[in-house]
């Protein structure tokens, strides 16, 4: 199946990019001319690159890497979910950078980046949150390799086992629920939790 997640078209993720607005931020930031790959060939990982005019290392601007996920709930305490399976969407790499930035004494690089972000983190998790919805999935997963990102995913994201919601277990993955409410159509989409 070459369609993206088994649902989206190529032309359709171009589409969502443009309506909102990640092509116009691209734009603004010097990035007018933008190539966007998406790769299936991977039936269980899919990608979505951009790049600026062509598709070369050196001209990646964002890099997303997801793929369908199976948990089982098993919280440490009764639970009338425990035991159940949720199809999920899981990050397993997300990369968004600024290849013409540069970082200064007030804005130094965090661990693992090698160029300063482009500000759209909260759109794409928007955009990845709609994809749960859309494809009826029960949660989005990350699993932050670096502090920073997990204390940026702590503000949506929770740790699936509450017991090890704490700055160590970095390695343990986080979880935003389907109790999100969608409202609204494309141009006008809202969630609430």
């Amino acid at each position: 199946n070459s369609l993206f997640l088994g649902f989206y078209s190529r032309e359709g993720i171009q589409l969502a990019l443009k309506k909102y607005g990640v092509y116009d931020v691209l734009a603004k930031k010097g990035f007018g001319r933008v190539h966007t790959d998406v790769d299936t060939t991977d039936p269980y990982k899919h990608r979505i690159t951009i790049y600026r005019e062509c598709k070369h290392q050196m001209n990646l601007i964002i890099e997303l890497v997801l793929r369908k996920h199976f948990i089982n709930l098993n919280m440490p305490f009764n639970c009338e979910l425990n035991g159940r399976h949720y199809m999920n969407l899981a990050i397993d790499w997300l990369r968004i950078q600024n290849i013409d930035g540069k970082f200064d004494k007030h804005r130094p690089p965090l661990p693992g980046q090698l160029y300063p972000g482009l500000g759209l983190s909260w759109t794409v998790l928007e955009l990845l949150l709609i994809v749960c919805w859309r494809l009826n999935l029960s949660g989005l997963i990350n699993v932050p390799d670096h502090f920073h990102n997990a204390s940026i995913y702590s503000r949506v994201f929770h740790y699936i086992n509450p017991d090890v919601h704490n700055w160590k277990c970095l390695k343990i993955p986080f979880v935003t629920c389907r109790s999100i409410k969608y409202h609204g159509g494309l141009s006008g989409d809202v969630f609430t939790m």
